[in-house]
C-alpha cells in the first residue's frame, strides 16, 4: 500500500476496494500523471484522465487502495510532458483555467484568449518580459477580432 504520495512517471497497481468515481480495475497498472495536491494524483486509464484521493494522516497522504509498480524513469521528462513546473501554480494547471475560460469561445478567439491566459501565468517561471509581450500580440489580436465582429 502507498504511503507517501507517487510522483508523475510511476505506475501504480488498484488494490481494490470501495469508493471510486474512477473506472479502475483491480489489478490493473495506471501511470501517474502528477500529484496535485497533498491527497490527490491523476492517473491514465484507457477510459481517459481521472483524480485520486487519498486519505490524509499525520505522516501524509495514505493511497490504501494501492501500490506502487515501477518507480517513473525519467522524471524531470515526465513532469516537463505532464505537470511543468511553469503551468503548474499554487495547485492549479493552467490547462485548467484556458479550459474553463474559453469555453464557449472558439476558433481564433479561443486560440487568443488561451495564449493571453497562458503567458500572462507563466511569465514569472519562465520568460519574464518576453512572455508578457507574447501575450500582449494575442491580446491585441484578440481585441481586434472582436472589433471586427462588432
Amino acid at each position: 500500500m502507498l504511503k507517501k504520495m507517487p510522483k508523475a512517471g510511476d505506475k501504480v497497481r488498484y488494490l481494490g476496494g470501495d469508493g471510486h468515481d474512477a473506472p479502475v480495475k483491480v489489478g490493473s497498472v495506471y501511470e501517474v500523471l502528477d500529484t496535485r495536491n497533498a491527497d490527490e494524483m491523476r492517473i491514465t486509464s484507457e477510459d481517459g484522465i481521472w483524480y485520486l484521493y487519498g486519505e490524509r494522516h499525520e505522516e501524509g497522504c495514505d493511497f490504501g487502495k494501492y501500490e506502487l509498480v515501477e518507480e517513473g524513469v525519467n522524471q524531470t521528462q515526465a513532469d516537463a510532458v505532464h505537470s511543468p513546473q511553469h503551468y503548474t501554480q499554487g495547485g492549479v494547471e493552467v490547462i485548467d483555467i484556458i479550459r474553463q475560460a474559453t469555453d464557449g469561445a472558439g476558433g481564433f478567439e479561443g486560440l487568443c484568449l488561451g495564449n493571453v491566459i497562458k503567458y500572462t501565468m507563466r511569465y514569472r517561471h519562465k520568460n519574464g518580459v518576453e512572455d508578457l509581450r507574447k501575450a500582449r500580440v494575442y491580446l491585441d489580436w484578440l481585441i481586434d477580432e472582436l472589433e471586427a465582429k462588432q
